[in-house]
């Protein structure tokens, strides 16, 4: 173990400050991913539409 000085009564500072967090995920990276799913929906339907025509 490491050899820290601890000062009686003093609370240690915490890791990191941390984000709210879902599931371990950040939650831009829940908007980035609903996107690139949103998109190619999208792209996925135009073609769809595209070869019915």
């Amino acid at each position: 173990m490491h050899d820290h000085e601890h000062v009686p009564g003093h609370l240690p500072a915490p890791d990191a400050p941390r984000k709210k967090r879902r599931f371990g995920i950040e939650p831009k990276h829940v908007v980035v991913g609903a996107l690139v799913l949103v998109g190619i929906l999208l792209i996925y339907l135009m073609l769809l539409a595209k070869a019915e025509a």
